[in-house]
């Protein structure tokens, strides 16, 4: 893999990573909205905007590193795609009506739709990121999909699954949410890495024996993820809530990235590579240069906008 490649999955697993714990912010104010609120909705108003900001910047990238895939990828997923963007636009609605709403129950009500935007966005998210994998319910030479297809096979349900409880795993330790989901830290723990370790595992085995093969060749990748989860959790444990919150996040991103690399380059269950559609050299300097500034501008960015966040936080707090 080339520098350019590198770059991109990184860029992928921080908005991943970034749209994973708004999943997990989700299913938990679904299932235990009283004990969960008051500690997301802090995280969710310094974070929403740094999310979609993000994910153009991912867009983005991919174009400039992939530029020769993008006919074939628009023709293929434009509709779940779009249809994403129309539940995206939903979550940025109802996150903002939630954030004025006085009423209890209103807010509550908006809350949930929120919640719902967010999961149906990222089903359909994983359901095209499933399909580019295996290629179940694409049709290669037609340029066409199967939507029941790639929505309900057996490897994107158990996929998302995996996506849920890593989602709700990394927020618990994000956040540092005691009792969750009424259970103590190691049961939840333990339960959580059970569900991930078997819905991966199977999934994987069963249904992308080329990623399975990876597992055996590149699994130094996933020794970065483990570490850091082994620390996320011991902090988490401990009650080391700004350290604990760091690693939790570290451990999405280097966990995301390494099984990113697994199967890597193959693409529709091993039919294609995408290193075949790679932009040309002439245009990767450029490329890289562009994104290597870009990522710092919207590093300063983000760190600004979590930085007034906080100190506003603390101020409302006094009072």
């Amino acid at each position: 893999m080339n520098l350019l490649v590198d770059i991109n999955i990184v860029v992928f697993a921080l908005v991943f990573s970034l749209f994973a714990v708004e999943t997990g912010i989700a299913l938990l104010n679904l299932l235990a909205y009283e004990k969960v609120w008051k500690r997301t909705t802090q995280y969710i108003a310094a974070s929403w905007a740094i999310s979609g900001t993000f994910l153009v910047f991912y867009i983005v990238n991919f174009e400039a590193t992939y530029p020769l895939i993008l006919t074939q990828a628009g023709t293929l997923y434009i509709v779940p795609v779009l249809l994403a963007g129309l539940f995206v636009i939903f979550r940025n609605a109802f996150i903002a009506y939630s954030e004025y709403a006085e009423d209890a129950v209103a807010k509550k009500t908006f809350v949930r739709v929120y919640a719902i935007s967010t999961l149906i966005a990222v089903f359909l998210l994983i359901s095209v990121l499933s399909s580019t994998v295996t290629g179940t319910g694409v049709n290669l030479s037609t340029m066409s999909l199967d939507y029941l297809e790639i929505l309900f096979n057996p490897y994107n349900l158990l996929m998302f699954v995996c996506t849920a409880a890593v989602s709700i795993l990394a927020v618990i330790m994000l956040l540092s949410i005691e009792k969750p989901l009424g259970f103590d830290k190691v049961t939840a723990l333990s339960l959580l890495l059970v569900i991930i370790i078997a819905t991966f595992l199977y999934a994987t085995l069963t249904y992308a024996p080329f990623v399975a093969q990876g597992l055996g060749s590149r699994w130094l990748y996933l020794i970065p993820g483990v570490v850091m989860l082994l620390v996320a959790a011991g902090l988490y444990l401990n009650r080391k809530g700004r350290w604990n919150a760091i690693c939790a996040f570290l451990w999405l991103v280097t966990t995301v990235s390494g099984f990113e690399t697994l199967g890597h380059p193959k693409i529709f269950g091993g039919a294609l590579s995408i290193s075949s559609f790679l932009a040309p050299q002439s245009a990767a300097s450029a490329s890289l240069i562009i994104t290597v500034c870009t990522a710092m501008l919207l590093a300063v960015g983000a760190g600004l906008l979590i930085y007034a966040n906080r100190k506003s936080s603390k101020k409302v707090a006094r009072y």
